[in-house]
């Protein structure tokens, strides 16, 4: 009895994070970036239900949150996703099974030895040289097959984005350090989890899908354009995640969430 009431439990809450997700991907909630007139790269927090799904409920879980997630929100929102590509599939079901297996991750005593500060650190510092050498380099960029001129007003707004965004990321995790919070989650570990899924899934593999779904923007600018989009989200999605656990255990109890309570 008490094994089905977890499992119960534990569809329950996917069925609400799914639901969370699929709402977080309708147009009211989701915004494309226009940039030279032409809409570049969708801004949108989709993948926050999903990696709370994997965080709470485990990596099978999540990833399952996240396949259900993209075909429905496929299917009640066709116009605003274009047509289907597997690939967009695959992102958010990495996206929740990532999440979840960070958290077996963190209970080996292996993972005590980890310096995440300085994983975060190196990790940021490259994610922000890209995008700052990218714009220093370049003076155009092609979009849609349609190559544009890079103003340098438009230069030096985006620099002045990447520099500020990674300037409030290394301050949340030295405070975050210094606390030395005994939780499973923390919040520079959630920002590790945050920054390894925007660099390895969202900016490296989705300019993959759209190239072979759409021949182009050419893969260099392609993440280009989603380093930038990645350095603004990461400090929302890691703070939200972050913040909706703790007021979770606050509700329940530490002994109620699931991820607390396996041993």
């Amino acid at each position: 009895m008490k094994s089905n009431h977890k499992n119960i439990q534990k569809l329950t809450l996917a069925s609400m994070f799914t639901a969370l997700a699929v709402m977080l991907a309708s147009p009211i909630f989701s915004y494309m970036i226009m940039l030279f007139g032409v809409p570049a790269v969708r801004v949108d927090l989709i993948a926050l239900p999903v990696i709370l799904a994997g965080l709470i409920l485990g990596p099978i879980y999540g990833l399952s949150v996240g396949i259900v997630t993209d075909v429905l929100g496929f299917l009640l929102f066709t116009h605003l996703f274009g047509p289907y590509h597997y690939g967009f599939t695959i992102n958010l079901a990495l996206t929740g099974f990532i999440s979840g297996g960070f958290i077996y991750l963190i209970k080996q005593e292996s993972f005590k030895k980890m310096p995440i500060v300085f994983i975060n650190f190196i990790l940021l510092s490259i994610t922000t040289a890209v995008g700052i050498i990218y714009l220093l380099i370049n003076d155009t960029l092609t979009i849609n097959g349609v190559t544009h001129t890079l103003s340098p007003l438009f230069k030096i707004f985006f620099i002045s984005s990447l520099i500020i965004f990674y300037s409030i990321l290394l301050i949340s995790i030295w405070l975050t350090r210094k606390k030395h919070e005994q939780d499973l989650i923390q919040l520079d570990r959630v920002i590790f989890i945050v920054v390894f899924i925007e660099i390895f899934v969202v900016t490296l593999l989705t300019p993959i899908w759209v190239l072979d779904l759409y021949q182009a923007p050419p893969y260099l600018a392609g993440v280009f354009i989603r380093v930038i989009r990645s350095m603004w989200l990461i400090p929302i999605k890691s703070y939200i995640v972050y913040y909706i656990y703790k007021v979770s255990k606050m509700i329940l109890g530490q002994q109620s969430l699931i991820i607390s309570s396996k041993k």
